[in-house]
């Protein structure tokens, strides 16, 4: 049993061999006094976990895939395993365009040709918080047009991602948002969860729009007014899309119903 794998050229390779430590013991404390674990969820029991660990020139993020039971270890030998597909998405998005963190490495854990779990490293982005602990605390303590500009970011980032094909399957819960300076920068993550295509559906552009539905107006996070700022934008950008803040509205509940009746009828 070893591990394989990729590591960028501009990555340290003592870096990689000190993780690979991490992987074989606790995965706490100290390793070699230059590297150490500061946020470790989930274990080798489960099918993903992930690490954040502090290291020379700054935290690396760690998301790990675990094979659990002997049927996804023989399924994986045909195909490439979750960190290599993470891999090639996280390359392509960038490629498109989408701002997303650096990849550094893989890792897979294997014995011959069975691949029991694998690793993909990536670089933090500093002094970036969650889009949905960070909205609501910013605009409150920024004037009205500082709230403006947010949303019209907002809007920005998914007309980025409708125009270029790649759709999230949980993009509220995935954007990290920098705002140093007074400039929004928001950045995708966890692109494991993404599909790439040519062209989005009427289907899936909506789908970007649920989160936030569900963050402005359900959840009462905001208000329903930021909602329609957000809509309102989003359609002075989007010039192939002909509809309205009601027209997105609907579609956006016209999905939830569609979804809902087909996982429960």
């Amino acid at each position: 049993m070893g591990y394989s794998g990729w590591v960028s050229d501009e990555f340290p390779e003592d870096t990689v061999r000190h993780v690979i430590g991490i992987m074989k013991e606790t995965g706490d404390g100290l390793l070699d006094g230059n590297i150490r674990v500061l946020k470790k969820t989930g274990t080798a029991n489960d099918r993903k976990q992930h690490l954040v660990i502090a290291a020379d020139g700054g935290n690396i993020h760690l998301k790990i895939f675990n094979n659990t039971g002997i049927a996804a270890v023989l399924k994986d030998i045909f195909r490439a395993s979750k960190a290599r597909k993470f891999y090639a998405s996280n390359f392509e998005i960038r490629k498109r365009g989408i701002p997303s963190p650096d990849a550094l490495f893989i890792l897979e854990k294997r014995m011959l040709f069975l691949k029991f779990s694998s690793i993909i490293a990536t670089r933090e982005i500093e002094e970036s918080t969650p889009f949905t602990g960070h909205y609501k605390a910013w605009v409150g303590t920024r004037p009205e047009k500082d709230r403006l500009n947010y949303i019209e970011e907002i809007a920005r980032f998914i007309f980025k991602l409708n125009s270029s094909g790649v759709c999230h399957a949980d993009l509220l819960g995935n954007i990290l948002v920098n705002a140093g300076g007074g400039r929004i920068r928001m950045y995708l993550i966890d692109n494991d969860a993404v599909k790439l295509f040519d062209n989005l559906t009427r289907f899936d552009y909506i789908k970007h729009f649920e989160g936030f539905y569900d963050y402005f107006v359900k959840k009462a996070a905001v208000s329903r007014e930021d909602w329609e700022t957000l809509c309102r934008e989003y359609l002075k950008m989007d010039k192939s899309v002909s509809d309205s803040v009601e027209g997105i509205t609907q579609h956006v509940a016209n999905r939830k119903n569609l979804l809902y009746y087909l996982k429960n009828y």
